[in-house]
């Protein structure tokens, strides 16, 4: 079993084309918080519809109601929440959070974190559902009184998922939550960034059907990234997908890899009362950034980005794999280091 494993993920290497650095593995997943997070523009959060505290609530709104059946009415006084203040707090970290990328990526920023819809793919209905989550939970935060709410990323995967060959704080599961942690404080919740993924596992059926034992009881988001080794195994994804959206929480089911049919699966879970995205190529991305490979300078580049395109691809090569990795200042030798696992 273990050389079958080895040999799957070996094999996947080019079923998915996702050997990318950590802040570029994140892209997807802060454009989604981030858009999630806009006040007022048609596609997040409209603070209008909380402009009254709650005494109240109903979580039984229909699909094409954005504030989740809330009901509302004017004790914002009794309650002591200030909804303009709460809109302030958010918007003030969420600018700060932008300036200091801007800081760090300096003439990249743009290229890398303006939201481009492109870069994922959500449907309408599964938009309204992650936005009536989000509501819910800073109504418990902030109007219920509602102590330790908390927004949960669940990781779920196979050894490049769970970051196998870095160190533990160089996964993308701990990158998303370091890198949005504040803006979710901001709104009275903690975001809970929780890393399952196992080298050499499948999504089915074991994990499929060992959820809530394996990744908790308590589920915002879960993450399928088993490309390499569930391989033409459709009936994997299938399972995992089903049990996922039959979960006691209901997660927003997220696709860590842009195949169109296994996106198909879980596209599908839609139908039954879950929501789904798919993170997206970065090719677009790649096609920006300075080419090691090809001579062209990376001097004044940011750290996460030098050094990481060789001949128009993502850590690929002996150039930019002599600097794939960020973990001898601290190991002197870290298991995992191979092709086919994304460095830092």
């Amino acid at each position: 079993m273990p050389a079958l494993s080895a040999r799957n993920e070996k094999n996947g290497n080019e079923d998915q084309n996702k050997t990318v650095k950590q802040i570029v593995a994140t892209v997807g997943i802060l454009l989604l918080v981030y858009t999630s997070f806009q006040w007022n523009d048609g596609v997040g959060i409209d603070f209008s519809k909380l402009s009254h505290n709650f005494s109240s609530w109903e979580s039984v709104g229909s699909d094409d109601d954005m504030s989740g059946g809330l009901v509302v009415d004017d004790s914002s006084e009794e309650h002591g929440l200030d909804i303009h203040a709460l809109r302030d707090s958010v918007r003030s970290v969420t600018e700060k959070l932008e300036e200091n990328l801007k800081i760090e990526y300096g003439t990249y920023y743009d290229l890398i974190f303006t939201p481009n819809s492109e870069l994922f793919e959500i449907g309408e209905l599964s938009k309204t559902r992650l936005t009536r989550r989000m509501i819910k939970k800073i109504i418990e935060a902030n109007a219920v009184v509602k102590e330790d709410v908390s927004f949960t990323w669940v990781t779920a995967g196979h050894s490049a998922a769970a970051g196998h060959g870095n160190l533990f704080n160089q996964s993308f599961t701990f990158a998303i939550e370091d890198m949005v942690k504040d803006v979710f404080s901001s709104a009275g919740m903690d975001f809970v960034g929780k890393n399952y993924a196992m080298g050499g596992m499948g999504s089915g059926p074991e994990l499929a059907l060992c959820m809530e034992s394996i990744y908790g009881l308590d589920i915002d988001i879960l993450s399928w990234d088993f490309g390499m080794t569930d391989g033409r195994d459709r009936y994997r994804i299938a399972l995992w997908g089903a049990r996922g959206a039959s979960h006691r929480s209901r997660p927003i089911l997220a696709s860590l890899d842009n195949s169109p049919d296994r996106w198909m699966y879980l596209k599908r879970m839609e139908d039954f009362g879950s929501g789904a995205f798919m993170l997206d190529e970065f090719g677009k991305i790649y096609d920006g950034l300075p080419d090691y490979e090809k001579g062209e300078d990376q001097t004044d580049l940011p750290d996460a980005l030098k050094y990481f395109i060789c001949d128009g691809k993502a850590e690929t090569g002996k150039k930019c794999g002599d600097h794939k990795w960020d973990t001898k200042n601290y190991c002197p030798k870290v298991a995992g280091q191979v092709g086919w696992h994304p460095g830092w």
